[in-house]
């Protein structure tokens, strides 16, 4: 099976890769030191198996996965990392399993068994032990979100995202100086990431962050008409716009 390691740490990587070389099942095609390097070898090789680190500089491993153009055949993900409060999301994005360092021999063999025979646990098994740990740790609103522009990767200041809008099951991410950016995570998922304090959603295809800059315009029907930068106009529907007077107190 083509694996590709990723790790921040060249000695985790270094002994991941003397484990798995005495595997005959196990390739390693690749390994990659940071989300972004991540993403280019996942695109290019299109590795059947990744180990993917989940605490990294920058990016993290979830956020390597949310940016995975969909237009691939996803690989399987072992995660490896040292903190356990990861494990909830972990398995919510579908890991064939999660090592958590240091890990024993007979353990990476287990995980990689599970792989091959398609059997890994599923959510529904795991994840009542798992929410125990998720509690424990409860993960803070990201202040960063990586995007894509053309085959670049960008970290983003939240702050200077002025709206989201959802189309075509992509996210156009727009700042308070009208670039545009795009992610392939969806609304739903990326409202859960978000500050509600900051970030409200005015209608299901459409997020903008309160502390922009915007004019609010009273329409038809209760709903607001919202008049950002660069001339764009988005329309609050009438619950949301009503959740909206309130919030503000207008």
């Amino acid at each position: 099976m083509k694996t590709l390691i990723v790790d921040d740490e060249r000695p985790a990587r270094d002994r991941l890769k003397r484990i798995l070389a005495r595997d005959p099942r196990i390739e390693v095609i690749g390994e990659a030191d940071c989300g972004e390097s991540a993403i280019v070898q996942i695109e290019e090789r299109q590795p059947e198996l990744i180990f993917l680190d989940i605490q990294m500089p920058g990016m993290t491993g979830f956020d390597v996965l949310r940016l995975l153009n969909e237009d691939h055949r996803p690989p399987k993900v072992v995660f490896v990392t040292a903190h356990d409060e990861y494990a909830v999301a972990a398995f919510e994005h579908a890991a064939a399993d999660y090592l958590l360092k240091p890990y024993s021999e007979s353990r990476l063999t287990q995980a990689i068994d599970r792989v091959l025979a398609q059997s890994a646990n599923s959510p529904a098994e795991v994840l009542p032990e798992l929410h125990k740990l998720h509690a424990l740790h409860p993960q803070p609103y990201i202040r960063r979100l990586p995007v894509r522009s053309l085959q670049r990767i960008i970290l983003l200041d939240v702050a200077t995202i002025a709206y989201v809008v959802s189309e075509h099951r992509v996210n156009h991410v727009y700042t308070d100086e009208a670039d545009r950016y795009w992610t392939p995570e969806s609304l739903d998922a990326l409202s859960q990431r978000l500050d509600p304090e900051m970030f409200f959603r005015i209608h299901r295809s459409t997020l903008i962050n309160l502390t922009a800059k915007f004019q609010i315009e009273p329409w038809e029907d209760g709903r607001l008409r919202l008049h950002f930068n660069g001339g764009v106009t988005l329309i609050a529907a009438r619950d949301p716009a009503q959740r909206l007077r309130a919030k503000l107190g207008f």
